[in-house]
């Protein structure tokens, strides 16, 4: 078993496109946070319509930390290889988004061969197990009354996504 649990969001341009805002929010396996990083860049290239409508406006609260995608990606490596060790990974639906994350960490040089995580927790699996589609943490969190901080824009907001993510899955894991 795992000391902590790291839980990851990505924002991307587009499903399979390069991440612009990524959170990471490590808990103990108590579900007690740890540490919390928060980084963004500006888009390399056209912005797809669907980010445009619904995470652009949901991101609007977090600063720009980095003013190149490759400095937002030296900044994640970093901060992921100093916490890694005696973790795992919790993503919502990560098959995709953050496995692509962990990808361009590799591509850039900033990740190991060894250094992406082996077994990555996907809530998506868990909430279909309890009845729920898979895409419905929110829908689980107004059902079971979990409290969740306010947070600026809400879903589609990478450190919203990351804190909701790992408040169901030790919610799920108590029951």
């Amino acid at each position: 078993m795992s000391e902590n649990i790291i839980s990851i969001d990505a924002e991307t341009n587009g499903l399979w496109g390069q991440p612009f805002a990524v959170a990471l929010v490590k808990y103990n396996t108590s579900g007690v946070e740890i540490d919390r990083a928060t980084f963004r860049c500006p888009i390399n290239g056209t912005i797809d319509p669907w980010v445009a409508e619904n995470v652009i406006p949901s991101i609007d609260g977090i600063t720009k930390t980095n003013e190149s995608y490759e400095s937002m990606m030296q900044d994640i490596g970093r901060w992921w290889t100093e916490n890694k060790e005696g973790a795992t990974a919790l993503w919502h639906m990560g098959h995709i988004v953050e496995s692509h994350l962990f990808r361009e960490l590799h591509r850039v040089g900033v990740i190991g061969d060894w250094d992406a995580p082996y077994t990555p927790i996907e809530l998506s699996e868990h909430l279909r197990y309890q009845g729920y589609a898979p895409d419905s943490p929110d829908t689980y969190v107004n059902e079971n009354n979990l409290a969740i901080p306010s947070i600026s824009g809400g879903t589609h907001n990478p450190l919203y996504d990351a804190i909701v993510a790992a408040k169901v899955y030790f919610d799920l894991k108590s029951k």
